[in-house]
């Protein structure tokens, strides 16, 4: 039987105060608790039976962090990402290209807008993807089996943006696999072009639930604190930001 999720239902929730809320319970430090919410954003507790996360709730709210339960079967039902590769926006629309049509999606449309940032080591290809690990078996069943953890290398920051629309259509945009020729004004920088692609879909979905990294990436804040795990912690944040968001009626 799957536990139960308590999750901030702020949709801009800012990770200090919860950050600071965990490291004053047990088993927590303040590093901790920020390592928690780098991995699982937005989220106070995960695989929690059903009275430890109404417990939770309760004492988060009484913190002045207003929360929701859910299943953690619910954090799994996001909608299957489609990857185009260029987006032209137009006056009361977009178009993308995943194939050979174009498919175009109204603004109106658009019920959840995210953006998420994190580090981590670029792909190795080639020659340089086989060499360390390669190297490292062979001195190991020599008897070498005190060797230190490999070097870590340099971090580049990787960049996303979802989009997902009232109809469960959901747009993962990576500005390395983006086509700018058609966004006006386009620089050499592909991190620069994806901000102002996101920055002019932005102005155009008024009505969509945000994330905070995206309003800090679009007003060029520091990113830092708002950096995630990797991408699996940027799947839960988006399922967060859709749970969360206030019912019709």
């Amino acid at each position: 039987m799957s536990g139960f999720a308590v999750a901030l239902t702020a949709a801009e929730a800012h990770p200090g105060p919860a950050a600071e809320f965990l490291a004053a319970r047990p088993g927590f430090s303040l590093r901790s608790a920020r390592e928690q919410l780098r991995s699982s954003p937005g989220f106070l507790g995960l695989a929690l039976t059903l009275e430890a996360a109404a417990a939770l709730r309760a004492d988060a709210e009484a913190a002045g962090l207003p929360c929701a339960i859910f299943p953690e079967e619910e954090l799994r039902r996001l909608p299957a990402p489609i990857k185009p590769g260029a987006i032209l926006a137009g006056p009361s629309g977009f178009e993308f290209f995943s194939g050979a049509e174009p498919v175009l999606a109204e603004y109106a449309q658009v019920t959840a807008f995210a953006a998420y940032g994190w580090d981590a080591p670029p792909p190795a290809s080639g020659h340089a993807a086989l060499r360390p690990g390669l190297f490292r078996r062979l001195l190991e069943a020599a008897g070498a089996n005190r060797l230190p953890p490999p070097a870590r290398g340099p971090l580049e920051t990787y960049l996303r943006a979802d989009l997902v629309t009232a109809a469960g259509l959901r747009l993962l945009l990576e500005p390395e696999s983006l086509d700018f020729s058609g966004l006006a004004g386009r620089g050499p920088s592909a991190a620069g072009n994806f901000q102002a692609l996101l920055r002019e879909l932005s102005g155009r979905t008024p009505g969509a639930r945000r994330n905070l990294f995206l309003g800090a990436f679009l007003e060029g804040r520091d990113l830092a604190p708002l950096k995630l795990s990797g991408p699996d912690a940027a799947d839960l944040d988006l399922a967060r930001l859709l749970l969360t968001a206030p019912r019709a009626g």
